[in-house]
């Protein structure tokens, strides 16, 4: 209950797709491509090093998909982040397979609902995005941290996210003590 109570708190924003008159197939279509050659580049780095010649290859070509698809959009591409996907609007652009079908849910779990991605991105405050990302909050971080944290203290400048609170108190009455 509690899981579909906070799916369906999304509250539309100005980048929203599903709100912009124009037909947004192709963009749908480029993310699409983006997030594949992505986890191509991902897979590429955890099996060889980032800086590893093929790594460098896959990697430019995810951002290249990145970069037109976000030059593509009206204004921003907005992605609402979902326990096992990420979507543009209704539309699933990205639900991954092994080893990182974890990232949405890592994402959704720290009470990231939308990452904002705006024109300008550069080549480093992308590889620094999927950096950031791609840890794993239980190995990769301290417990008080979690990645929404650790997006916000990059200060991605062409990046921005739409946060709940994971923080839950069961009885609040016992923690005024």
């Amino acid at each position: 209950a509690e899981l579909d109570r906070a799916l369906n708190e999304y509250a539309p924003s100005e980048h929203d797709p599903e709100h912009a008159p124009e037909d947004l197939s192709d963009l749908v279509e480029t993310l699409s491509k983006a997030f594949g050659q992505i986890e191509r580049a991902l897979d590429f780095m955890r099996k060889y090093s980032d800086d590893h010649t093929e790594a460098i290859n896959q990697f430019e070509l995810a951002y290249e998909l990145a970069s037109t698809a976000i030059t593509t959009a009206p204004e921003a591409v907005e992605l609402r982040v979902r326990p096992y996907s990420l979507n543009f609007g209704e539309h699933s652009v990205w639900e991954p397979g092994s080893p990182f079908d974890s990232i949405p849910y890592n994402l959704f779990s720290s009470g990231i609902r939308s990452i904002t991605v705006r024109p300008g991105l550069g080549s480093d405050e992308f590889r620094e995005l999927l950096e950031v990302i791609t840890l794993d909050p239980r190995t990769d971080l301290p417990p008080e941290d979690d990645l929404a944290t650790v997006l916000w203290q990059r200060a991605l400048a062409h990046v921005s996210l739409r946060l709940v609170s994971t923080f839950r108190l069961d009885n609040p009455e016992e923690q005024e003590a």
